[in-house]
């Protein structure tokens, strides 16, 4: 394996990491939900995070504040859909997560209304919309 001064597109990278909202709610971190590696330009992750790492040496350390157009994107109201609850084949719960085969879509239940008998699903990203604020340190660069 070649010993990498600096990363670059195409490196293999593993950060480690912790993940804020600007207003300083935590969301996640690599003490939680371990190192993040991914190969730089491929962006198997959000944009912001992978262009952030550019240029990065190993053990650096940075805080970098991502717009939504660089991570989950801005929220889509039009992914917000009310569906009648008898139309469904499960038992909703707040929270459930669905995937639609043919659209990967992925859908979370976030309200259900008992009284008018309807379920609302909702296909953003549950960070759709924020800036996020990452501390990152790399931790190896291949």
């Amino acid at each position: 394996m070649e010993k990498k001064d600096f990363v670059s597109n195409g490196d293999t990278v593993t950060i480690s990491y912790t993940g804020k909202l600007d207003d300083g709610t935590f969301f996640s971190s690599s003490k939680e939900d371990g190192f993040l590696q991914f190969k730089v330009g491929e962006f198997e992750l959000i944009k912001g995070l992978n262009d952030a790492v550019l240029k990065m040496k190993k053990d650096e350390e940075k805080t970098v504040t991502i717009e939504p157009q660089n991570a989950f994107g801005e929220r889509d109201e039009s992914l917000l859909v009310s569906v009648p609850r008898d139309d469904l084949q499960f038992e909703p719960e707040i929270g459930l997560e669905l995937s639609d085969d043919n659209t990967d879509q992925v859908w979370v239940v976030r309200h259900i209304d008992n009284e008018k008998g309807i379920v609302i699903m909702d296909g953003n990203h549950i960070l759709a919309g924020h800036v996020l604020v990452f501390d990152i340190k790399i931790q190896t660069i291949e």
